[in-house]
């Protein structure tokens, strides 16, 4: 945990405490606890929007969790027209949680800066988790990782929002695909925050414990 901490802050730039690092076996573990918080942070809302394409799994996940889900795709939403799709979505009231991965598999796309800040905006303002899938974690080839702790960071929506969670593939990261390692790394304010229809499900209200006493500790 305190390794992951730091390369939260070494590669992403995020002032990260360990206790809001969480090993997972897999990206794909941290995705099934990931959502099933999210849709039982508040009442009414039960709906995942994906941010296509994504991982088929993950949508596999969500129909096994019991929660709706939504979609639109990369391929004629980006820049204002992405930011417009989604929020006019968030009006609706009942999501709760964006997920998406950057860079992406298999369009291989990395959101912008300006789509990252407005995908915060909109988490915000709309009380949405943002669950960002960095399974590919700097595998474009126009993020240098050879100069950890040195600019530029690799682009995350956590600088734009508290409301996030960080899918990493660790196994992906050291050419290891396939030996589900992984982490999830939660912001420090939601980890600290409470939902109101948590308690029953996984025995806390505080998100953090609900995350590992009573989510992942069961899985």
């Amino acid at each position: 945990k305190e390794e992951a901490s730091r390369f939260a802050k070494l590669f992403m730039n995020l002032d990260l405490p360990a206790d809001c690092c969480v090993p997972t076996v897999g990206a794909m573990e941290g995705c099934f606890a990931s959502m099933a918080l999210a849709g039982r942070m508040r009442q009414g809302a039960r709906t995942v929007l994906f941010l296509e394409p994504g991982f088929p799994v993950n949508k596999l996940q969500t129909r096994f969790l019991g929660l709706k889900r939504e979609s639109i795709d990369f391929y004629d939403h980006r820049g204002n027209k992405l930011i417009e799709a989604v929020e006019a979505r968030a009006r609706k009231g009942d999501l709760c949680a964006i997920i998406w991965s950057s860079p992406n598999n298999p369009s291989w796309i990395v959101l912008k800066e300006s789509e990252l800040e407005g995908l915060g905006r909109i988490c915000d303002e709309y009380g949405v988790l943002a669950i960002e899938d960095l399974a590919y974690f700097g595998m474009d080839f126009r993020q240098d990782t050879s100069r950890p702790g040195t600019p530029p960071f690799i682009p995350t929506v956590a600088r734009y929002t508290d409301n996030w969670i960080l899918l990493i593939s660790s196994s992906k990261s050291f050419s290891l695909a396939g030996q589900r390692i992984g982490m999830t790394a939660i912001s420090q304010n939601l980890f600290e925050s409470e939902g109101d229809n948590l308690e029953s499900y996984f025995g806390s209200s505080v998100f953090g414990k609900a995350y590992i006493f009573g989510a992942m500790y069961a899985l």
